[in-house]
């Protein structure tokens, strides 16, 4: 994924997420958006569509734009916009976190776009912003956000409860900030020992169970 133009795109998928809200162009789509009981079924449940409404043209005009926000989500072939995404600074249990969010249309549902979207964040998060660590607070019925959040690496670390007396699911993923090409051992402790990486292991994204993203081996304890 990279960033040009104010998009960030993957040139091979469907969809692109724009950095930058569209005051005549997204702002009712995107109030529709959160004003839909369906859609927001597990964010809260609908908003206002007035104060949404506003709200988002007021987004708009914000100068630069922020660096953790919600941006829409277009698909290509028919440059409709069918969601909002992004990465936001949350407060969980007094310690700052990075969740990732995607909300998509009724239309956009069942073709993929919400994996492609979930994993376009999380990449984004480590390899162009820095991160090394993000999350999703994801509602225990809500199945198809967890079965989503596994495809791309996050796994279950535990429950919290949020200010509204809400129980939500915390899933995670972490990285360590520094390239494959240095040595594969290292000091850094996560989540209390230094690690060595397996020698087939394609990734340095390490999973809350201590195993590696892609080949699911757990990473050895240095002696």
């Amino acid at each position: 994924m990279t960033t040009r133009a104010g998009i960030i795109r993957n040139e091979n998928r469907n969809r692109q997420i724009n950095n930058k809200i569209n005051t005549k162009t997204d702002a009712e789509p995107l109030t529709a958006l959160w004003t839909d009981p369906d859609v927001t079924r597990y964010m809260g449940g609908p908003r206002n569509y007035e104060e949404v409404l506003k709200s988002f043209r007021e987004d708009a005009q914000v100068n630069p734009t922020p660096v953790f926000d919600l941006w829409p989500v277009i698909e290509k072939r028919t440059r409709r916009l069918i969601g909002n995404c992004g990465i936001i600074e949350k407060n969980v249990e007094g310690k700052n976190e990075h969740e990732i969010i995607y909300v998509l249309a009724k239309s956009a549902w069942g073709k993929g776009f919400a994996t492609e979207a979930a994993d376009s964040l999380k990449n984004y998060a480590f390899k162009r912003l820095g991160l090394e660590r993000i999350i999703a607070l994801i509602d225990n019925d809500n199945l198809q956000a967890e079965k989503i959040a596994d495809k791309i690496g996050l796994k279950y670390e535990k429950y919290t409860v949020r200010l509204s007396g809400k129980k939500m699911r915390v899933f995670s993923v972490i990285t360590f900030p520094f390239s494959r090409k240095r040595k594969r051992n290292c000091n850094l402790r996560w989540p209390i020992l230094p690690v060595s990486f397996p020698k087939n292991c394609k990734s340095p994204i390490i999973t809350p169970n201590s195993q590696c993203l892609f080949c699911a081996l757990t990473l050895s304890t240095i002696q």
